[in-house]
């Protein structure tokens, strides 16, 4: 375990939190996840007409806007909802900067400085780990259960999204127990009521879908509760 060394680490982590804690992020997710989930079901399903083929469009091209700029909608959000309640903290730096520090030898005028920037490296390098095992669980889930015909593969690739997620997020934002409880329980739905009639393709639709609606709503969940933790202040009356 990597332990929180530097005030610079502190301050980042208080940015995680304070950035997840209204739900904004996870709800966008989930909304770009049932949006791209829903293209692939209109386009697969329907026969190919203007109609049907712009509707497609459409629905993907908000699904790459949202996911090209989530960063913004949150941040737009954001400020209308969540900074007037308790105030405007700088975003967390999000990308990777183990690249940085990882073929570097620092070299620095006072030795606690050298120690902090080399505690940082191991702190990216650690975090761009769990992040490739996360992507490798994810993407081994998705392409499992639409490859694989048994039903079962449902249920596994379920535990696995569950797994992968828990392993990629735990240190950065905690995932609710609606999620990791979710995904096992959607992929043994799918084993027992869907995967005898739904395979290839809609199969990965489908938990797409689930995986969206998951999000969404844990997203909703957490600002429904954010918002009655934290009402809008009353404006103060001037003298």
């Amino acid at each position: 375990m990597l332990p929180p060394a530097s005030p610079a680490f502190s301050a980042r982590q208080r940015a995680l939190h304070y950035w997840f804690a209204d739900g904004f992020s996870t709800l966008v997710a989930g909304l770009g996840c049932l949006l791209f989930a829903l293209s692939m079901f209109y386009g697969h399903n329907r026969r190919f007409t203007p109609v049907s083929i712009l509707v497609a469009l459409l629905l993907l091209f908000a699904y790459v806007a949202i996911t090209l700029r989530q960063r913004e909608i949150v941040e737009w959000l954001k400020s209308r909802i969540t900074y007037p309640r308790t105030g405007f903290a700088l975003p967390p730096s999000l990308p990777e900067e183990s690249a940085t520090y990882a073929n570097l030898t620092v070299l620095a005028l006072q030795e606690g400085e050298s120690k902090r920037l080399a505690e940082t490296g191991k702190i990216y390098a650690d975090r761009k780990r769990r992040t490739l095992l996360m992507a490798a669980a994810v993407s081994l889930a998705m392409f499992s259960l639409m490859l694989v015909q048994q039903a079962w593969i449902c249920a596994a690739a379920g535990v696995l999204m569950s797994v992968g997620l828990w392993i990629g997020t735990l240190k950065e934002q905690p995932l609710s127990w609606l999620i990791l409880a979710g995904f096992p329980l959607v992929g043994l739905g799918m084993a027992l009521f869907v995967a005898d009639h739904v395979v290839g393709a809609d199969r990965g639709a489908c938990f797409l879908a689930s995986t969206g609606a998951l999000f969404f709503l844990n997203g909703a969940l957490t600002l429904f509760r954010y918002l009655r933790r934290n009402p809008m202040p009353k404006p103060t009356q001037s003298l």
